[in-house]
């Protein structure tokens, strides 16, 4: 069992009920027979007498510790002859009299899995609405965020020094996923501030007219930071399946190219040296295609993998 101790006070329903925190687990909050006959204005023996009735309801350091059998081990004699004990001083200050410490065959404290248990035995309107006041006014746990520590962490911290550790330890990994995440947003932003007179040029040539060989293409993204040449963007294009890739029509956009606006052909033609007539074929870029693939691969360098068309 660990070691239980009071908090302080609490107000509830315009009593002051005592904290009572340990027992079930360490910092856990857990409530006295006594308590509970106080706001649900009941006689404790009523209260532990229910308990008692159907205590195999109730597991043992889980939902119910019997103090009256702890209260016997002798420590020292006060001035009226009755045993002191750690328990004994613990039952005093939760309000208990000596004479009804020595007298009472149990004395319960209830976690609040087990008051919760008791609540089902009482089963009645006005049990159920002290139930659920007592359930979001004193078992509920704090809230993470407040603005200092707490009577309750200080009390921790003084007779605790493991969990004055876990604190600070908490405290440190909080600051450093603080930092961490600072860290990341500025790097964040910073990539912003770098694409965006980018993304500004894409706009830019998205409007224009001219059309452009895929060779001053390449010469426009390396410009722009992107790190690539003629034949490894035509490379590029063809495997991403923009151009066809081999054949008579190599180099040739594809047709999904052409529907999307990418791409035009200049077709020509000259007399070569026997005399014949040779047609010639040319792939340009429109302004369409320049910003398409400025931001596609102003996306990639940035950590976004694009896909093949299909």
């Amino acid at each position: 069992m660990n070691e239980i101790k009071v908090a302080g006070k609490q107000k509830f329903m315009g009593l002051d009920i005592p904290v009572v925190l340990g027992g079930f687990g360490e910092g856990k909050k857990c409530i006295s027979d006594k308590t509970i006959a106080e706001i649900h204005g009941m006689r404790e023996p009523d209260v532990r007498r229910r308990i008692t009735d159907n205590i195999k309801r109730f597991k043992e350091n889980v939902d119910v510790i019997d103090l009256a059998q702890r209260a016997c081990d002798i420590s020292t004699l006060d001035n009226e002859g009755v045993h002191v004990t750690h328990t004994l001083e613990i039952l005093l200050s939760l309000g208990y009299t000596k004479s009804a410490i020595t007298q009472a065959e149990h004395i319960y404290i209830l976690s609040e899995r087990g008051y919760a248990k008791l609540i089902k035995i009482m089963d009645t309107d006005l049990a159920w609405n002290v139930h659920d006041k007592l359930m979001d006014e004193y078992f509920v746990l704090r809230e993470e965020k407040h603005n200092g520590p707490t009577m309750e962490d200080v009390e921790q911290l003084i007779f605790n020094p493991d969990f004055g550790i876990k604190l600070l330890t908490a405290l440190k990994e909080k600051r450093e996923e603080n930092e961490k995440l600072h860290t990341e947003v500025v790097k964040q932003e910073a990539r912003i501030a770098e694409m965006r007179p980018k993304e500004v040029f894409a706009d830019a040539v998205a409007s224009s007219h001219t059309s452009i060989l895929i060779g001053d293409l390449a010469k426009l993204l390396k410009q722009n930071g992107i790190n690539t040449g003629q034949k490894r963007l035509f490379a590029r294009l063809r495997d991403e399946g923009f151009l066809i890739k081999s054949g008579s029509s190599k180099n040739i956009p594809t047709q999904k190219a052409m529907d999307m606006g990418l791409f035009e052909i200049k077709e020509g033609s000259y007399v070569d040296a026997n005399g014949c007539n040779v047609t010639t074929k040319t792939t340009k870029v429109t302004g369409k295609g320049q910003q398409y693939f400025i931001n596609r691969y102003l996306r990639n360098e940035g950590g976004q993998n694009e896909e093949r068309i299909s």
